[in-house]
């Protein structure tokens, strides 16, 4: 499943940079977080080449200069700064390795191994969230979010019972 694999490589980038400091969190489904801030994120573009072979293309953005007064969808965006990381401390072909590794993992493992870290390591977990359909930009429903289940969907336990989001459709606001 190719939609999983931004979450592999989420998981890559956390273990990578948890080394660094140990605040480094998933927000699902495909951002670095470091206290409450986003730090990085991770874009995958699946294609076919002309053969008509399978390809993804994996993209890792960090942000490693302090950034004053920015924000993406209402979150302060931080940087590795704050944890006086310089760009130089991070080993991009060990990066590189660790995404690599992991993609190899899930392709012959399957995503047991990915699911159990970012469940550990998940940045919406327990926070009260208001759910809003993307197209009309209208409120759904409450709910305090859980996990992400073996689907690779953020589930969001509702009054009504249990809410799947995947990577489309909808989006969370956290209850202040």
């Amino acid at each position: 499943n190719s939609s999983l694999i931004s979450l592999v490589v989420g998981v890559a980038v956390l273990r990578t940079l948890r080394k660094f400091s140990k605040e480094i969190l998933i927000k699902w489904p495909n951002d670095i977080f470091l206290r409450n801030q986003k730090i990085g994120g991770i874009l995958c573009e699946s294609t076919i080449n002309p053969s008509g072979q399978f390809r993804i293309i994996i993209g890792v953005g960090l942000n490693l200069l302090p950034v004053k007064g920015t924000f993406v969808s209402n979150f302060p965006v931080g940087s590795l700064f704050v944890e006086k990381i310089h760009w130089s401390d991070i080993d991009t072909s060990d990066l590189a390795n660790n995404v690599k590794c992991a993609v190899n993992q899930f392709l012959s493992l399957g995503f047991a191994e990915t699911l159990r870290v970012f469940n550990l390591y998940n940045w919406w977990r327990d926070r009260a969230v208001n759910i809003f359909d993307e197209t009309r930009n209208t409120f759904i429903i409450q709910g305090v979010v859980g996990d992400i289940d073996k689907s690779g969907s953020l589930t969001v336990h509702t009054k009504r019972g249990v809410f799947k989001l995947n990577e489309s459709g909808h989006y969370l606001r956290v209850l202040a």
